[in-house]
């Protein structure tokens, strides 16, 4: 099985943010249904509804699944087509459609249902569950490359880096190339060795012809977040670009190359870049951060907190980084920053997640409060330019 396409976009975007939304949900602990939430101004946005025109351009999808309901390939597909609009949109209702299609095949699953039902799960935080799907898949089928490429990326996404690089490994034979070097090159520069790892997913782009676009983009972005992380920011930003003139609408691209751009005070850039994509909390959160201090900068805030306290009330933690920077920057709250740092740091250890524990123990002075992450670090051999800064730091203020 091969990993091109949509497939490729999966395995690389799936766990990457959602729009919140507020909405009456049930408690997970009781399943008694919350109070309901009064908007304190008519202004609030309380539900955003799909796009139709999407979904009229899954009708015919749809109507074969209607008419065939015994036929499992469209299924497959109009899950597939949900799943890619929950990425392309960060609204994880496309995630219900899907799930729903899936539903009458559950039972009994077969491979390709259980690598989308765990692509479902993985979307949304659920790790440990999409974890038991993908390890029933791949016990079965060691060769599934799209069980082997999630598995590696949810293991990466935990910081078990090596067993994220065993998946890589076990990739080869079943896939691209290009796919096993991007795979093994990201968990490779997070052990120590970035510098070899930038340079063999590099060379291996530049001897790879004909690359489908996703697979250059995913490997674009990739070679720009390991630049970064060596401290050749210009590098890492002709990556970007370069990566955003094929996919210039791509939320984690935009969201990397917003931060370098923050980082050098291009602000103005980051508002031509983002003003038109203010449905996605991730990106929202980098307009807060470019417009703070203006007219436009409160107006952004003041949404991207009314989202994060209707996600809270519905016990919605996927977006738990975005809101302890948001909590940390905007709101300057380092204390409570700092819990949502540690409450997030149990779940995900990506560099983002370390650089913002780091920051929100500084801030907090409460250093002691990062040792989780610098007990990481040392474990991995993990290199950053930008970590290390802020790890002098973080000891000075201990001294």
């Amino acid at each position: 099985m091969g990993c091109k396409g949509p497939k490729a976009r999966l395995a690389r975007h799936a766990l990457r943010g959602g729009l919140v939304l507020a909405c009456v949900a049930l408690t997970p602990a009781t399943g008694v249904a919350s109070p309901a939430y009064r908007p304190d101004s008519d202004a609030t946005v309380l539900e955003r509804l799909p796009a139709s025109a999407e979904l009229q351009q899954l009708q015919p999808l749809r109507d074969a699944v209607e008419t065939f309901p015994n036929r499992l390939a469209p299924a497959l597909e109009l899950a597939r087509a949900y799943i890619e609009l929950s990425r392309q949109r960060a609204d994880p209702r496309y995630l219900g459609y899907a799930e729903a299609t899936l539903e009458p095949w559950s039972t009994g699953a077969s491979p390709p249902i259980k690598v989308l039902r765990a692509t479902i799960a993985q979307s949304r935080h659920e790790f440990e569950d999409a974890l038991v799907l993908l390890n029933q898949v791949l016990d079965r089928d060691p060769g599934n490359a799209q069980a082997r490429i999630t598995r590696a990326t949810i293991r990466q996404v935990q910081g078990r880096i090596a067993d994220a690089a065993s998946d890589c490994q076990q990739l080869a034979g079943h896939t691209a190339v290009l796919v096993v070097v991007i795979c093994h090159s990201n968990a490779r520069s997070l052990k120590g060795d970035l510098d070899g790892a930038y340079d063999e997913l590099s060379r291996t782009l530049k001897s790879t012809p004909g690359v489908p676009a996703t697979l250059r983009v995913w490997a674009l972005t990739s070679l720009g977040e390991m630049a970064v992380r060596q401290g050749r920011d210009e590098i890492a930003r002709a990556h970007y670009e370069d990566a955003l003139k094929i996919a210039p609408d791509d939320i984690y691209l935009q969201a990397a190359y917003a931060d370098l751009l923050l980082r050098h005070g291009e602000k103005a850039r980051v508002i031509q870049l983002l003003r038109e994509r203010e449905g996605q909390d991730v990106l929202l959160l980098r307009l807060a951060l470019a417009g703070a201090g203006t007219e436009d900068g409160r107006r952004w805030a003041t949404t991207l907190a009314d989202r994060f306290d209707a996600a809270a009330r519905r016990g919605d933690t996927t977006h738990a980084r975005e809101q302890a920077r948001f909590t940390l920057v905007i709101e300057q709250e380092p204390e409570r920053a700092l819990a949502l740092a540690r409450a997030n740091w149990d779940v995900q250890k990506e560099p983002a997640d370390i650089e913002v524990l780091l920051r929100s123990a500084q801030a907090a002075g409460q250093p002691d409060a990062a040792e989780p992450a610098l007990a990481w670090l040392s474990t991995h051999s993990y290199q950053d330019q930008r970590i290390r800064a802020l790890i002098s730091d973080l000891q000075s203020t201990s001294q």
